[in-house]
């Protein structure tokens, strides 16, 4: 697959696609995404909100992704918000909208994306080597 997969909001969303299942994006995140990363299972229509761990930056992973022919949506509040308000450890976030992609698709882009998280983590102090970290097949 060569194409860029767009995990951002597209006005193009078919009614049929945006009644899609999200479990099976819940099973590629738990497939391809170190268990550092965390979601919020219970939201509500086509879009996930992906919490990164400690230490990666949202804002980097991007520009590594867009050289993978992946885009997210940044959460480019949360992190500052959480500052502001004393919490320690704030953790950068992105948004992945999928009603507009086909299954192949989410599956694929999760997967490049856990790589790339993954490869940030090798390479960030702090975190050591992946022992910690899986892919799924």
């Amino acid at each position: 697959m060569t194409d860029c997969i767009r995990f951002v909001p597209e006005d193009h969303r078919s009614p049929a696609a945006c009644q899609k299942e999200p479990e099976a994006v819940f099973q590629a995140l738990r497939r391809h995404f170190p268990h550092e990363v965390s979601w919020d299972s219970s939201s509500e229509g086509a879009s996930l909100r992906v919490t990164l761990p400690e230490g990666v930056s949202a804002r980097e992973l991007s520009e590594w992704a867009r050289r993978e022919k992946v885009i997210f949506s940044l959460d480019t509040e949360a992190k500052g918000q959480a500052h502001e308000h004393g919490v320690e450890g704030a953790r950068d976030a992105m948004y992945l909208y999928w009603a507009h992609l086909e299954q192949a698709e989410v599956e694929e882009g999760i997967k490049r994306l856990g790589k790339l998280i993954v490869r940030y983590m090798d390479r960030a102090d702090g975190f050591g080597r992946s022992s910690h970290c899986f892919i799924g097949p």
